[in-house]
């Protein structure tokens, strides 16, 4: 918890100061030596951090330059940490090329950091042994950090500090990285594998052709959607009725329920505000045609759009037909839905272009709304 803390003061001395920070020496200082402080190094002791560690590992252009890896950090007296610094406004992924050619050369140095003192790059070698991965296994900003990466940050503590353990958790991060985009993916729109797997369970089916997966598609999904409620309903104790609570007549800050984005409850009657990627809305509606918008940006065209979108969309202004809106930014116009299935249509443009959505709910004090006058959050992260 003390880290957590430490970290926590870190991150509101990165926002103050960085309006402040220019050069690389004022990045290193102001936003680079006080995070490797928190993880617990002697930062002044040249044999625990050595600044501008230069080895015979790169030649430079002019003959005789030795480079130098900005800060090696060190047990025993050996390099296990190398240190690449960068100023704020860096592109980070143009210098990997710079930071492997030190960790490739060095033997005893199993991990390797490149930042900017606002984002961090960390990389060891899963694929080959002393050769840097082309990827880094944690690659995040500071002062938007998950608890999940704050966690792993600290596996660099000189107190927990193992090369291996290191490498361990690398591991299983990128493993986890990869199977929570494409299993969300999954529970919103099965693949034809997953649906063929499902289909070897049902004794009736001897033969599982294209008719058959396009017939179990939609029900896989209702499926999948049916066991996720069923077994977040299990996970809680039923709620106390609404009537109970007004009976009592006690006036409470109405909470914010965090519901399951694959398993939303019943949306109509309800106001909403959010963000899709970068970008705010403020009705369900604006929410579909912002999705729409960025959709095409890497759709490219109406076709794939259309393949693509579970909406209902059309080439041209059709505002004039009932139930369309028309998108001049995209020249395409796009059928209105309830608010429930706008949820589902965004979330799964959502997932397609690999971006947040956080959507905020207000219902209305409505006998048929699902929660009346109370609010909630669904909320979708790649």
């Amino acid at each position: 918890m003390a880290f957590d803390n430490d970290f926590a003061r870190h991150v509101d001395q990165i926002k103050l100061r960085l309006p402040h920070v220019f050069g690389k020496e004022a990045t290193k200082q102001s936003l680079i030596i006080p995070l490797f402080q928190i993880l617990g190094y002697d930062v002044w002791n040249p044999l625990e951090v050595q600044p501008e560690y230069g080895s015979d590992f790169s030649k430079g252009i002019k003959k005789g330059q030795v480079e130098k890896v900005d800060y090696a950090i060190k047990i025993n007296n050996e390099p296990v940490i190398f240190v690449e610094c960068k100023t704020p406004n860096v592109e980070l992924n143009i210098h990997d090329g710079q930071l492997a050619r030190y960790f490739n050369a060095t033997p005893s140095v199993r991990v390797g950091v490149l930042t900017n003192g606002i984002r961090i790059k960390v990389f060891t070698d899963l694929q080959q042994p002393n050769i840097m991965d082309d990827k880094p296994w944690m690659d995040f900003d500071l002062r938007s950090a998950k608890q999940a990466e704050i966690d792993a940050l600290k596996k660099l503590r000189k107190t927990e500090f193992s090369a291996d353990q290191v490498i361990g958790l690398a591991e299983e991060m990128l493993y986890y990285n990869v199977l929570v985009p494409f299993i969300s993916s999954q529970l919103i729109d099965p693949s034809d594998k997953l649906v063929r797997l499902f289909a070897e369970e049902i004794p009736s089916i001897k033969r599982i052709d294209r008719k058959v997966v396009d017939r179990l598609t939609p029900i896989s999904r209702k499926a999948i959607q049916s066991a996720i409620i069923d077994h977040v309903a299990r996970s809680f104790n039923a709620p106390v009725p609404i009537e109970t609570i007004q009976s009592e007549k006690i006036e409470t800050k109405p909470s914010i329920k965090k519901f399951n984005h694959l398993a939303p409850p019943n949306l109509q009657h309800t106001r909403c505000k959010g963000t899709f990627g970068s970008t705010s809305f403020r009705k369900w509606n604006d929410l579909i045609k912002i999705a729409h918008i960025q959709s095409f940006a890497k759709a490219k065209s109406f076709e794939v759009l259309q393949k693509v979108t579970k909406s209902s969309i059309r080439k041209g202004d059709h505002s004039g037909d009932s139930g369309y809106y028309f998108s001049p930014e995209i020249d395409i116009s796009i059928s209105r839905v309830d608010a429930n299935r706008a949820w589902e249509c965004a979330l799964h443009l959502a997932v397609y272009l690999n971006t947040p959505l956080k959507v905020t709910i207000e219902w209305l004090n409505n006998k048929k709304a699902a929660f009346p006058n109370q609010t909630g959050t669904l909320e979708w992260n790649p």
